[in-house]
């Protein structure tokens, strides 16, 4: 299936990316169904689908307990052959702060 050995191996990929072209953070966007996602993260990668959590502020909500960054982000889970494309980017912002995958990439 096209993109479950790229998913599996997202972190190896991720330090690849960050190694040749200098990024410390890389966001990840998977388009499907004809939108973007940009990617919180990978929550499971199945046999015939893949389940992530992903950045849209309409839809997150407060986190309850001690969650990384203290919001809920939505999540999907999708077929692997939906995915039309998996796009790395340098993750900083105006700020200078860093966004996305950033302690995976570096590492």
């Amino acid at each position: 299936m096209k993109f479950k050995s790229f998913l599996e191996n997202l972190n190896g990929n991720l330090r690849e990316y960050a190694s040749l072209l200098g990024s410390g953070a890389v966001t990840v966007t998977i388009t499907v169904y004809g939108k973007d996602y940009n990617i919180y993260r990978i929550m499971k990668c199945g046999e015939s689908e893949v389940s992530f959590a992903f950045y849209d502020e309409n839809k997150s909500r407060k986190a309850h307990g001690e969650v990384l960054g203290g919001i809920a982000w939505p999540a999907l889970t999708i077929p692997y052959e939906e995915i039309q494309a998996i796009e790395f980017n340098p993750g900083e912002m105006a700020d200078g702060n860093p966004i996305g995958f950033a302690g995976n990439a570096a590492k």
